[in-house]
């Protein structure tokens, strides 16, 4: 291998020569993740290039100036007299840095260039396959090795009088002080908001929160539904309040999981699908972070990329999420604190996904693919996981627990229920899309796994100081004007009835909040299911446009002008719904199907006072409305 100009030559220092290569391979690591982040639907994508180029070189900075603190140890300890002799040892171990780093390079390459050109990467692989891929790590990390090794154990000129090592080595110090320093001066950092850390409660409760994906309240017998579909819900509603209409604010899972957690409309959060994450103050204002500060311990079980609290930037709530824990400490909340999203996302993000790919190819830990989850029939044996796990939890944790389950048996377009009573007979490979049969017992067996987890507080005594939550994110086929479940057991029944008044997912954080003598943040746009002052309000929903497939197998939106990722803005206001699509800007209404207890008629609003009010919260969420105005002002011109 021939060496490259710009670096130093034979003569010079050996130690010079290390900490300069390790540096320019510590950048190339850092530039190849960030081209590829740059140029695919990413967070990273989202913002302008002179943020971008900030960030590469603040990460870039990063990795190198911690690779060459390594390397500084390193020589500090070949300086000792004991070790002195050494010193070409020290060198030789210094070299392992670099070749590491351009071996993980070379992994990430490859698996990018074979998943965009063949579809087909280390996400797809299994058995002797991951093996190969082990195997072609370790022999090019061998190869990277023992050049580097060779390359700097067996030169012995420590010649300290060259100059241009020098100043290359200081030039490049220079930049990385700056990279790191700039976006402190820039006052970029230090401006994270965190969760309020609220006086401790005694006597918490665990709380279990279990919501199953594009389930509709009509299909339920907790909610009148022929079919006795969910009898052991309607058993734990006898004792539990019922939000007779309750609705979703996003008919897209990511969205929708997010609002749960912060209690705020995706307009404010601009969290509606992949790759849109948490920022700023909306990254620390949640749920789970909230009851984090109170010393429950915090599990989120949902689905990869699409419901994944990590993935979607959500700042110290979970302790674990998913499977992976982020081991928590002050020092490390204190840097999150000051870094801005853009660089801590996407420093988490390179990181994640070397990490994701070095277990899934050495065995360590298989590797999801998101895309399984959401394009083939829900695998029930997955679901079924979660419930154990979370049994396992409630049997063993000495902590108070709060727990998100999301089940995805309930995913169409088709289903592969367990336990089949309305489908019997039916070949389920050849059941069709959105067969209602195979529906109803998915919606069967997500009551029987209810089931499960109430049966398990029992048998532990503690089912008496539990909430429990069950709800949906979204409507079946992702809309956005049907009923969904969303039922509350608090300790001793304590609460219980049924709310007739509209109900909402972003209803639910406050409700907890409430329920545990926390104060409500002035950030939640939800209100408590316990409060006394429930009336009628406007409730809000958000779709996205058609989703896209990336060069990495993951769905993401199309943007358009003006409204980004939202396709279409939803009203409820009592059993009335309203709909504006955002592209075509067609307005249409209707009534909800199964509502219970309908206000009367001239309580009820016009079509254009509805559109006005959703184009006034766009409006207020800062989006430019002014073709909505201009239509407002044209179409509903007589009602005015």
């Amino acid at each position: 291998m021939k060496s490259l100009k710009f670096l130093p030559q034979k003569n010079a220092n050996p130690w010079g020569k290390l900490f300069l290569l390790t540096s320019i391979i510590a950048y190339s690591y850092v530039f190849m993740e960030w081209l590829f982040m740059v140029t695919k639907p990413s967070s990273l994508s989202l913002i302008g290039f002179p943020k971008k180029v900030e960030v590469f070189l603040f990460t870039g900075s990063l990795v190198a100036g911690g690779s060459c603190l390594i390397l500084l140890v390193l020589l500090v300890i070949g300086l000792l007299p004991v070790i002195n002799k050494h010193q070409k040892l020290m060198r030789g171990f210094g070299a392992l840095l670099p070749a590491g780093i351009l071996t993980c390079t070379i992994l990430l390459l490859v698996d990018n260039f074979s998943y965009t050109m063949f579809d087909y990467g280390i996400v797809s692989t299994d058995g002797i396959i991951r093996g190969l891929y082990a195997l072609g790590f370790m022999i090019i990390f061998f190869l990277c090795s023992r050049h580097f090794y060779k390359k700097f154990y067996i030169s012995d000129k420590n010649i300290d009088q060259e100059r241009s090592p020098r100043i290359i080595n200081i030039f490049m110090a220079g930049v990385i002080l700056l990279s790191l320093i700039i976006p402190v001066l820039k006052n970029d950092f230090g401006n994270q908001s965190k969760s309020n850390a609220f006086n401790q409660i005694e006597n918490k409760p665990h709380i279990i929160m279990i919501t199953a994906d594009g389930v509709n309240a009509t299909s339920m017998s907790v909610y009148g539904y022929e079919r006795d579909t969910s009898p052991r819900m309607k058993a734990l509603a006898e004792t539990s309040l019922v939000a007779d209409n309750a609705f979703t604010n996003s008919g897209n899972t990511s969205g929708s999981i997010i609002s749960i957690y912060t209690s705020k409309y995706p307009t404010k959060t601009g969290i509606l699908y992949p790759p849109n994450i948490l920022r700023d103050d909306d990254a620390y204002q949640h749920l789970p972070g909230v009851l984090w500060a109170q010393g429950y311990y915090t599990v989120q079980m949902t689905v990869p990329h699409y419901g994944d609290a990590y993935t979607l930037n959500l700042l110290n709530g979970f302790d674990k999420a998913n499977g992976r824990e982020i081991a928590v400490s002050s020092v490390l909340m204190s840097i999150s604190g000051y870094m801005p999203t853009d660089f801590s996302y996407f420093i988490y993000e390179i990181g994640n996904r070397l990490i994701d790919r070095l277990r899934h190819i050495f065995f360590i830990k298989i590797m999801t693919n998101p895309m399984d989850l959401v394009m083939n029939a829900p695998d029930e044996i997955v679901d079924q996981t979660k419930i154990d796990d979370t049994i396992k939890l409630i049997r063993k944790s000495d902590m108070p627990l709060f727990i998100h389950i999301h089940l995805m048996g309930t995913h169409g377009e088709t289903f592969r229920p367990k336990y089949r009573v309305f489908s019997q007979g039916q070949v389920m490979k050849t059941q069709g899309s959105w067969n209602t049969d195979f529906y109803d017992d998915s919606i069967l067996n997500f009551d029987t796994q209810v089931g499960e987890i109430v049966d398990a507080l029992i048998k532990k005594d503690l089912f008496k100081n539990s909430i429990i939550i069950i709800g949906s994110d979204h409507g079946q086929k992702w809309t956005i004007s049907k009923k969904i479940p969303l039922i509350i057991h608090f300790p001793q029944g304590e609460y219980s009835g049924r709310v007739e008044v509209n109900a909402q997912n972003i209803d639910i954080a406050p409700t907890i909040l409430d329920y545990l003598g926390i104060d409500i943040p002035t950030w939640m746009q939800g209100q408590s299911l316990i409060s006394d002052n429930l009336s009628q309000r406007p409730i809000y929903g958000i779709k996205t446009n058609t989703a896209s497939k990336d060069e990495t197998g993951n769905f993401y939106v199309v943007e358009i002008p003006l409204f980004h990722q939202f396709g279409k803005i939803n009203l409820i206001y009592c059993q009335n719904w309203y709909s504006i699509d955002l592209q075509s800007y067609h307005f249409e209404s209707g009534e909800v199907e199964g509502y219970v207890a309908p206000c009367r008629k001239e309580d009820l609003m016009s079509d254009a006072d509805a559109f006005r009010l959703m184009s006034n919260h766009l409006k207020e969420n800062g989006f430019n409305t002014s073709v909505l105005d201009e239509i407002l002002n044209k179409k509903f011109a007589a009602d005015q």
